[in-house]
């Protein structure tokens, strides 16, 4: 069952890198990474979620799309986990980039270029994890759950 998501996930995480290295991405993967930006796109999002439907609950939602013995009411409450985790990482995702911005004009009269920098970053990389999350966790998720309660239907 696990081989149903982990196919998915390798095939995106293909395309990921192909883009990726595409765009020249080989030479600075580190460019790719800031933390701040992270933590707002995709960690915020998921323990906000998390406590919005409670420890236990958030977790059966990542197990039960693959346990055969889960019923109807599991899979509608994991997916209602994973719907609001995506609303929450593209709430999350638009404020990191709209905040990103507004710094980014604030350093314009400046001419500060180190501060437009990493205001762009911050942005710009918030977007990518954003996109990136859902790409690779949420929406396989979601699609083994919608699956499993058609199947049951």
């Amino acid at each position: 069952m696990l081989r149903k998501l982990f196919v998915p996930f390798g095939i995106n995480c293909a395309f990921i890198a192909f883009v990726v290295v595409l765009s020249g991405g080989s030479r600075g993967l580190a460019y790719l990474v800031d933390l701040p930006s992270l933590i707002v796109a995709l960690v915020a999002p998921f323990i906000v979620a998390m406590v919005t439907h409670g420890p236990s609950r958030a977790m059966r939602a990542f197990s039960c799309p693959f346990d055969p013995d889960s019923g109807a009411d599991e899979l509608a409450s994991a997916r209602s986990f994973f719907a609001c985790f995506l609303r929450y990482l593209v709430a999350f995702t638009v404020f990191a980039v709209v905040t990103g911005s507004i710094m980014l004009l604030g350093y314009l009269s400046e001419e500060n270029l180190v501060m437009i920098g990493r205001n762009l970053a911050i942005a710009l990389l918030a977007l990518f994890y954003g996109s990136v999350g859902s790409i690779l966790f949420i929406l396989p998720f979601m699609s083994e759950i919608d699956r499993r309660i058609a199947e049951k239907a």
